[in-house]
């Protein structure tokens, strides 16, 4: 159980470095859009007034309410970018210690990150297959968990001297 959870970590690893650049990248260009859409908004309201016509106050509201709506939501994947980006080395790192039946509370806590990454994933987007891979790769590690103090009994050595 430890090597498939292993596996299963590297793969959702490798599928939120990928995700974690489309967020942090689009998350990027909601942020600057917002940006550009307050700096138009108030460029056509100063030549309105220049050349003497009235402005349209509800418009430039909407505007400058739809930027400011859309530079919150580019912080915000950002934000998730970033934190995919970290998971991708969380992972990796809980999938070596997987395989080497090391470290059980960075494990559960990696475990865990990885359940909760795909759940935020889901919610910004919808629910796929590689939410699939990132929430069993999480509970496999979970299950995995439970093997570590099951080691198989030694046997006793053998007494020296006995039966000579």
């Amino acid at each position: 159980m430890n090597i498939a959870a292993g596996v299963l970590l590297i793969l959702a690893a490798v599928i939120n470095g990928c995700a974690g650049s489309g967020y942090a990248l689009g998350g990027a260009a909601t942020t600057a859009a917002g940006s550009v859409g307050r700096d138009v908004s108030e460029e056509i309201a100063k030549k309105q007034a220049k050349e003497g016509k009235p402005a349209d106050r509800e418009a430039a509201e909407s505007m400058q309410a739809l930027s400011m709506h859309a530079k919150k939501a580019g912080v915000g994947l950002m934000a998730f970018g970033l934190f995919l980006f970290g998971m991708f080395g969380v992972q990796i790192a809980g999938a070596v210690l997987l395989f080497m039946k090391k470290a059980k509370t960075f494990v559960i806590v990696v475990a865990v990150l990885s359940l909760l990454a795909e759940i935020v994933g889901i919610l910004f987007t919808v629910f796929g297959a590689s939410n699939v891979i990132g929430l069993l790769a999480g509970i496999f590690a979970l299950i995995a968990i439970r093997s570590y103090g099951t080691a198989a009994p030694q046997s006793a050595p053998p007494s020296a001297g006995v039966g000579a």
